[in-house]
């Protein structure tokens, strides 16, 4: 008998949950979803398991079902920035109003366009977490982004894209001056 999710079909002919999928790292790689619930203090109460090629709107139309009947007083839905498309933020603000998505700041139009461009100073966390609070929109419809900033990694990657282009000017030089390959 073959692990569960080790094959494409199981032995008992159900499929297993391991799914081909885009990966963090841009691979195409087998995966599968995992979704805790916990309380407030960090205990955990539910999981699930999903197909790794599941959509985010489904998955969130299962939690959301799953914990209908737990009369919950207030629940916020915890996600990375697989979650952020329109659809699925619409499904998560349905779900349980409240959401945080985490994602990088340049892969969202609105925060590209507005919220880097909302004037305000960060405010010191850590010393490696500066962040500020910005609201897009009006009413019950406005949006509340916390856009964190890290000056350590921001001073590594600065340093990092100084040697590319060092890197790179070099291979330009040599090229120049007859010292390709051919």
């Amino acid at each position: 008998m073959r692990r569960r999710g080790s094959s494409e079909q199981e032995d008992d002919g159900e499929e297993g949950f391991r799914k081909f999928g885009n990966s963090k790292e841009g691979t195409w790689s087998p995966q599968v979803v995992v979704a805790l619930a916990v309380t407030r203090e960090g205990l955990p109460i539910r999981s699930w398991v999903f197909a790794g090629n599941q959509s985010d709107v489904k998955t969130v139309e299962q939690v959301k079902k799953d914990l209908k009947g737990w009369k919950l007083g207030r629940a916020l839905f915890v996600a990375d920035s697989g979650m952020n498309s329109e659809e699925s933020r619409k499904e998560l603000a349905k779900a349980c109003g409240t959401y945080l998505l985490a994602t990088r700041m340049g892969s969202v139009k609105e925060v590209k366009e507005t919220v880097l461009s909302t004037p305000g100073r960060y405010r010191v966390i850590h010393e490696n977490l500066h962040a500020k609070e910005v609201w897009v929109g009006d009413g019950v419809l406005a949006r509340r982004y916390i856009p964190c900033y890290n000056p350590h990694q921001a001073e590594r990657e600065r340093k990092h894209r100084e040697h590319v282009v060092k890197t790179l000017r070099a291979e330009l030089e040599r090229k120049k001056s007859g010292g390709e390959d051919r």
